[in-house]
């Protein structure tokens, strides 16, 4: 569980973060290359510059969160929800979504 957690520029590239919890984190400039990232909480996660490259999200919770900035590159959504998110300038370059919340 990382909730409240200062996490600037952490790299979880290649982590398996089923079930996480990231509410209320500072997750700027953190990288999610190729993470399995199902079944977590990211509400009012400042994530602005981060990077998911080739990540797969499954029942993954957006709600409140700074993405401006962020990048997903051949990234698989599954069932993802983003609520009151801000997407300023956020690349979806070759991502796949499947079904919603």
């Amino acid at each position: 569980m990382f909730k409240g957690s200062a996490l600037q520029s952490a790299d979880f590239s290649d982590a398996d973060l089923t079930g996480s919890l990231f509410s209320g984190s500072d997750a700027q400039k953190t990288r999610f290359n190729r993470t399995n990232l199902k079944d977590c909480p990211l509400s009012a996660v400042n994530l602005t510059h981060t990077s998911f490259d080739q990540s797969v999200l499954i029942r993954t919770e957006f709600i409140a969160s700074d993405l401006s900035g962020a990048k997903f590159a051949d990234a698989k959504f599954i069932n993802v929800k983003f609520v009151s998110i801000d997407l300023r300038k956020t690349s979806f370059k070759a991502c796949t979504f499947r079904g919603g919340l």
